[in-house]
């Protein structure tokens, strides 16, 4: 199935897995008010710095710096 994914969009099918999380991850932290470590083990990492790191890598901020700015964001 991997094979068939990158074959077909040039990505592998963790790609898309990682992105859906991200996703939810950005959703819990513009409407709950859980902790980022609350966030991240809610997503099943249980190295919430790991997390961090990964969110910044996709987003290009910090999970802190993106719920910071949830004000001037339209969901």
């Amino acid at each position: 199935m991997n094979d068939t994914a990158k074959a077909v969009t040039g990505f592998p099918l963790t790609y898309f897995i990682q992105q859906e999380v991200i996703n939810k991850a950005q959703r819990l932290l513009y409407y709950s008010e859980m902790s980022i470590k609350e966030i991240a083990y809610t997503l099943g990492y249980e190295d919430d710095k790991y997390f961090i790191r990964l969110f910044g890598k996709s987003t290009g901020s910090s999970p802190a710096v993106f719920r910071k700015n949830k004000a001037t964001r339209s969901w």
